[in-house]
């Protein structure tokens, strides 16, 4: 007697493990988008912190906020005077996720 599986029993193992993983993939998809909300809370809580400290050392006073070309020129001149020290576009430029930019800022230190 040989053992091995049929070609029918084959199929229903692979039945029974496609339904189970039917069943499994939503719930890991809303793992992973629940990950992404408390990791976007999180950033949201430590700015929000950095904010008020910021505010507490400097006589209840925020950072500033310059437009664009003023931006452009404290950069220029390395005083680095804005909150965040740099333009953002909606393009796919590296310079919008750039952290050097955002430590040199007026939170970042």
């Amino acid at each position: 007697m040989e053992w091995g599986f049929t070609l029918l029993e084959l199929a229903a193992a692979l039945g029974i493990v496609a339904v189970l993983a039917s069943l499994l993939l939503p719930a890991l998809n809303q793992a992973r988008v629940r990950g992404q909300t408390v990791q976007c809370l999180h950033n949201l809580r430590q700015l929000t912190l950095g904010w008020h400290l910021y505010a507490d050392d400097h006589g209840d006073r925020l950072p500033y906020n310059f437009g664009v070309a003023d931006t452009r020129r404290t950069i220029l001149d390395g005083t680095f005077l804005n909150w965040v020290n740099n333009v953002m576009s909606w393009e796919l430029d590296p310079d919008n996720t750039n952290q050097v930019w955002a430590a040199r800022g007026g939170l970042g230190p």
